[in-house]
């Protein structure tokens, strides 16, 4: 795999009456009580979408090697949303599984946004997902920092069976008439935005910072790479492909 990153009875009336001036103070005094603790400053939030277990132990999905390889020791619960939430107090950085799909991502984030524990004002946010690669490009166990993000829900799609022979794929952006075409600007289309190009000058840093970093699975990749037959078949075949290097770091676009 490659690796992406790219920042909501009833009972007697005299006894619900008395219910009911109970609740209210306490509700008075928790918004009191919560009023009195400022709230926790927070200075990267890490996003990832699935786990497929546990935090740790276990099979990793996207979140569990951030969980005990920065590590996120802490344990905060979170029911408003998909999964709890993981913190690294002293580094300041809190981690978030929003679980797959757009759907879940935009709640869990609200949910995140609008929790009055954490002060997110000053935050950076990084994006972390695993995703595909073309072998021309990159190795498997790369990582990359994406400079563009795409909206991939909003297209169109035309059957396999059906597309031109010359196409690659029936995937067609909404107000394009071919694949890979630029998306059309939220001036010219119905459906807004669905490219969005991130902080020039911050990706570039972060990708700078990390572009010397050697991967952990390095050699282990290329020593599996070696051993398998199907994959040493594939590079003889295809000399030029960029997948016979060890995984590095690159930066590019991202769909999700």
């Amino acid at each position: 795999m490659t690796h992406l990153f790219i920042v909501c009875r009833r009972a007697a009336c005299s006894v619900a009456a008395s219910a009911v001036v109970v609740l209210v103070a306490i509700l008075a005094m928790s918004s009191s009580a919560r009023a009195d603790v400022a709230p926790i400053p927070v200075r990267v939030v890490v996003v990832t979408t699935f786990e497929v277990g546990a935090d740790t132990g276990d099979v990793p999905g996207e979140f569990q090697y951030w969980v005990e390889r920065l590590p996120l020791p802490e344990t905060l619960p979170f029911p408003q949303a998909y999964r709890h939430l993981r913190f690294n107090r002293a580094r300041g950085v809190l981690g978030i599984v929003t679980g797959e799909g757009a759907e879940r991502g935009a709640a869990s984030i609200m949910a995140l946004g609008s929790d009055p524990r954490f002060d997110l004002s000053k935050a950076y946010w990084v994006i972390a997902g695993i995703a595909g690669v073309d072998p021309n490009v990159a190795s498997v166990g790369s990582a990359a920092w994406a400079n563009w993000v795409v909206n991939g829900d909003l297209a169109f799609e035309i059957d396999a069976r059906d597309m031109p022979r010359s196409w690659t794929t029936g995937i067609i952006p909404f107000d394009r008439t071919a694949p890979y075409a630029t998306p059309a600007s939220a001036r010219d289309s119905m459906h807004g935005v669905s490219a969005y190009e991130l902080d020039a000058n911050l990706v570039d840093w972060a990708y700078r910072l990390t572009v010397s970093t050697r991967s952990r699975t390095t050699r282990h990749c290329a020593r599996s790479a070696r051993h398998t037959r199907g994959m040493r078949t594939r590079r003889a075949r295809r000399s030029s492909c960029a997948a016979t290097p060890w995984p590095a770091i690159a930066s590019g676009s991202a769909r999700r």
